[in-house]
Order: C-alpha cells, then structure tokens, then sequence
C-alpha cells in the first residue's frame, strides 16, 4: 500500500539548512554549559543552568558509574542509605560502596585462593580490588592463601 505524498505529512513541513544549524548551536550550548533558561513564576525567577543539572548525580548513580566513591566521612549517613557501606581510607575520607559489591569481594577471596585474582573477578568488582590493593586495605595472607580486607566497614 502507498501513500500520496499529501496524505503523508499534513500540511507543509520544510526543514531549512539554517534551522538545522540553529539546533546544533543550541545542542553545543547545551552540553558546553552556555544555555541558561529563564523562568518567571510571579514575583520568583529562576535561572538553570543545562550542564549544573547533567551533572547533579545521586550518590548511587555516581556508585553505580565506578563501583565506588571516595568522600568526606562527615557527609555520608548509613542511616540514610542503608545499602551502603564505608571503609575507612585516611583520617577524612573513606570508601563509599554497596553493601553486596563488598560481600561478594569478600566471598571472591574465599572462592579464589591465590595471589593473582584480577583475571577471575568480575568485571565491576575489579576497580574496588584495585583501589583497596593500591592502597593497603587489602592484603594476601599467605599461611590461608586468601585476600583480607584489612579495615572493617560499616
């Protein structure tokens, strides 16, 4: 079956060279941070900036990027976010994660009992395994045969 070509768009639709350009110029704006738009609500106006908005991420959104986040120990409440857990890292900061990404860390060093695991982890666990061997929070003890972590998380 085949339409008319005026039975496909109702009306005329032309898109022009310059209308695509002004797009582009509105996309780029956009993703470079130099788009501000303006809301008036009576008395209250209200300027967002596109690229402060992009970039406004939930701690679990910024978790689930990296697999971890470091962060200032005051500002995180495992009150408020019960499924997550911190590891201490130096006297200000600590190690931000899920509460089931350390546990099955955790059981990986059980299941793999040998010095050089890095090939057998899955793939989201590597960059934690990394960073806390990096930085001794985790050590092979020889006489188990098995990876420790070496501070206790919360």
């Amino acid at each position: 079956m085949s339409l008319r070509e005026e039975d496909k768009w109702p009306g005329k639709f032309e898109i022009s060279d310059n209308d695509i350009k002004e797009v582009e110029d509105l996309m780029l704006k956009i993703i470079n941070g130099d788009y501000y738009e303006v809301h008036s609500n009576n008395d209250n106006t209200h300027t967002t900036n596109y690229k402060e908005r992009f970039n406004n991420k939930s701690i679990s959104d910024e978790i689930l990027d990296k697999g971890y986040i470091i962060a200032n120990d005051k500002n995180i409440s495992i009150n408020t976010h019960p499924n997550l857990v911190k590891i201490p890292f130096d006297n200000e900061r600590c190690i931000v994660t899920f509460k089931d990404t350390i546990e099955l860390l955790l059981s990986s060093f059980s299941i793999y009992k040998e010095e050089n695991i890095e090939d057998k982890l899955p793939k989201r666990l590597l960059p934690l395994f990394i960073l806390l061997k990096r930085y001794g929070l985790i050590y092979f003890d020889w006489k188990e045969r098995k990876y420790k972590l070496t501070a206790s998380y919360k």
